[in-house]
């Protein structure tokens, strides 16, 4: 194995790094070479990630009205999604509007707004602002337009959509997930959603139901029928397709009863949606 300095190790194994402005939260942290893999280093990023955790979850329990949160949103629209080729100003609005810190575990609020994934709990975490902001964008989300969003984890991806949308339908498939949403969302008024439990790494369409837009937040090994059959006539599907390093970021539209057009976004890594057992291949 390639040899590493201490600091290089500690960096590497945290996710944190140094610049010439001072440390940063690489958001990419799970992205690790393959010489990292082994018992020293996994070892090293276990400790780091624990001992880093420690001021974060004292910062957590800080009282937040000494905290500018308003400031701290804006911030994360104009240096985190907007430069990352994310321009449409109704979805820039919505976010810029949205409490995302209510959406966050307690104890997470203080980097409620910062370039990192947040764990939830129940092996489930809450995707960063502009990985969540990208989604949005990709469906081209219309007033008129019914959206279902697959692991609804905390709500937030829901209450961001149903700002723009007539309609929003979550599918969680951890009772206790859903029932946080439901109460975020209660508190947040939003009130043009629905929430359910259940596996929707099939899609969900119990009634027959069509969607205008469909969001997945967690990355699926390849991509089901049942899931392209849930779209409406140019429906927009956003999901992330891959295993291990290779995963890519798609829009998928449905262009007839029997098409559907693929567009490659970006690649990326998600961790997969949870419970999910691939029954047939599909290829556009």
């Amino acid at each position: 194995m390639e040899s590493l300095s201490k600091s290089r190790l500690w960096s590497e194994a945290s996710g944190w790094q140094s610049s010439a402005t001072g440390a940063y939260y690489r958001g990419d942290w799970w992205k690790l070479p393959a010489f990292y893999d082994s018992e020293w280093y996994l070892m090293a990023r276990f400790i780091a990630i624990m001992a880093l955790s420690l001021p974060v979850l004292s910062l957590g329990n800080a009282n937040m009205s000494d905290m500018n949160l308003q400031q701290a949103r804006h911030n994360m629209v104009l240096q985190q999604i907007r430069p990352w080729n994310l321009h449409d100003d109704r979805v820039l609005e919505a976010i810029d509007s949205l409490a995302r810190d209510n959406f966050v575990p307690e104890n997470y609020r203080a980097v409620a707004y910062s370039d990192c994934a947040i764990p939830l709990g129940y092996g489930a975490t809450m995707l960063p602002p502009r990985i969540e902001a990208h989604m949005v964008q990709s469906v081209s989300l219309r007033d008129s337009d019914s959206v279902l969003v697959i692991g609804s984890g905390s709500g937030y991806l829901m209450a961001l959509a149903a700002r723009l949308a007539r309609h929003v339908t979550g599918v969680e498939l951890v009772p206790e997930l859903t029932e946080l949403a439901r109460e975020n969302l209660q508190r947040e008024a939003i009130i043009n959603v629905t929430l359910h439990t259940g596996d929707g790494g099939h899609g969900w369409s119990p009634k027959g139901e069509l969607y205008e837009a469909i969001l997945v937040t967690g990355s699926l090994p390849q991509l089901p029928q049942q899931l392209l059959d849930n779209l409406s006539p140019n429906g927009r599907l956003f999901v992330v397709v891959g295993e291990g390093v290779a995963m890519q970021a798609l829009r998928i539209e449905r262009t007839s009863a029997v098409n559907w057009q693929q567009q490659e976004l970006f690649e990326t890594q998600l961790p997969p949606l949870q419970n999910f057992s691939f029954r047939r291949q599909f290829s556009l």
